[in-house]
């Protein structure tokens, strides 16, 4: 990470070399080293509170985790560049003219940005790992279930579209806050490898603390319909299919509504039963759920698409 540091930071190299010292010789073999800037005052503050605070070191780095899964992350920040470029080419021939430069010289400063922002991707997080005594970073996928259910806080960041991915660190905590929809209740947490340690599994807002990649899964009961809903189990046949299903159960009416729901918990397909069928064409092969709602009943089941 050489190209992270100050420009001030010197890089030291020592060749092997040999002493005589009372008759006896010692050895020091070639090293190298960097000599860092002295310190200002706020970064030996800072430094100190992540030492000292351990609420403020999970915070720091619960934050800088979110900031890298997001603005910081290396596609926003490749789209934002990309996005700015776009403006700016255009107008760099009338600035050369007049300022001077050439659209060479401009295209590989703006290859320099785009290295040091790829550079940047592979190296910052193992970099904030091994320096602050962390590990990972893991990849974490939050998810509820049942899908669209409710939403997760994780950290600082709020998330009502999921399953959602981020890159989190270990040998600290994360803060997690379930929230269901109406006609939810919160149940508890789940870790997909139990690598994952919950402060407290049956408390919407609880601490966690990673041991590997995971999928965390906040699980909620539906209200509704164990209270006012009869649920039962739906079977469509043929199952598998290459698109069209038809239900089994006969007493959902054609115009009942319907969901889809793919493995990722992303609603990607709604509608109304015609003739007791549903069609999944034009969605890709694999495991959806579907759900069908008539009145007072809502029944769901699985039905697995093959190409």
């Amino acid at each position: 990470m050489d190209f992270f540091f100050p420009i001030d930071t010197t890089w030291v190299v020592t060749e092997a070399d040999s002493f005589l010292i009372n008759g006896e010789w010692y050895v020091y073999p070639a090293d190298s080293f960097y000599v860092y800037p002295d310190l200002g005052k706020h970064e030996k503050i800072f430094l100190k509170l992540i030492e000292e605070n351990t609420d403020f070191r999970n915070r720091y780095f619960a934050r800088y985790a979110d900031m890298n899964s997001t603005i910081f992350s290396c596609e926003v920040m490749t789209t934002t560049l990309d996005s700015l470029l776009a403006i700016l080419e255009p107008e760099m021939p009338r600035q050369i003219e007049r300022w001077g430069g050439s659209m060479t010289e401009w295209k590989r400063n703006v290859q320099d940005l785009k290295d040091f922002i790829a550079q940047r991707c592979q190296l910052i997080n193992a970099g904030i790992a091994e320096c602050y005594n962390l590990t990972g970073p893991y990849n974490v996928v939050l998810q509820t279930d049942p899908p669209q259910s409710g939403s997760i806080q994780f950290n600082t960041l709020t998330h009502t579209t999921l399953p959602w991915t981020g890159e989190y660190f270990g040998n600290m905590t994360q803060s997690l806050v379930a929230t269901p929809k109406a006609g939810f209740t919160f149940e508890g947490w789940q870790s997909s490898n139990g690598q994952t340690t919950f402060a407290d599994l049956n408390k919407a807002s609880t601490n966690a603390t990673l041991g590997a990649p995971d999928t965390l899964t906040a699980v909620f009961r539906n209200l509704t319909a164990t209270k006012d809903q009869d649920v039962a189990t739906l079977s469509f046949y043929p199952n598998p299919t290459s698109g069209l299903v038809t239900l089994t159960e006969g007493s959902y009416a054609n115009g009942s509504s319907y969901e889809i729901i793919n493995a990722d918990g992303k609603k990607v397909a709604s509608g109304q039963l015609t003739h007791h069928q549903i069609n999944l064409e034009g969605l890709v092969s694999g495991i959806y759920a579907i759900s069908v709602h008539n009145a007072d009943k809502v029944a769901m089941g699985k039905v697995v698409l093959i190409r």
